[in-house]
């Protein structure tokens, strides 16, 4: 089973969910970030991946809409998660904003 971790803005720091140590455990790492347009910044959520860790080459990055999960990086990234792997996202819009559909893969991420 996958985890999928989202940091949690709290005031000027942004936390995990999960510790460090209890987010790597040995397992690989991944992160995902998404903005909507090719205008928009994806400046801070690299930021926060590497802050916690995630190696650079792991990152998954869409300049795309929320609307659906047919992104070619998201899908990249599906592609490689196995059990234990972990998902660090910045927020959990960053994911998506199809409420019905993100749960639908959250579950199917974690329930593996």
């Amino acid at each position: 089973m996958a985890r999928m971790i989202e940091t949690i803005n709290r005031g000027s720091a942004e936390l995990p969910l999960l510790c460090k140590e209890e987010m790597f455990m040995g397992e690989m790492v991944y992160a995902y970030g998404r903005v909507s347009t090719r205008e928009q910044n994806l400046d801070r959520q690299l930021a926060a991946f590497r802050e916690y860790g995630v190696p650079p080459e792991n990152f998954f990055v869409d300049k795309q809409s929320g609307k659906d999960f047919d992104r070619p990086a998201y899908q990249s990234m599906l592609k490689v998660l196995e059990a234990g792997d972990t998902i660090v996202i910045k927020s959990i819009d960053r994911l998506g904003r199809n409420l019905f559909i993100f749960r639908k893969v959250f579950l199917s991420i974690n329930c593996q």
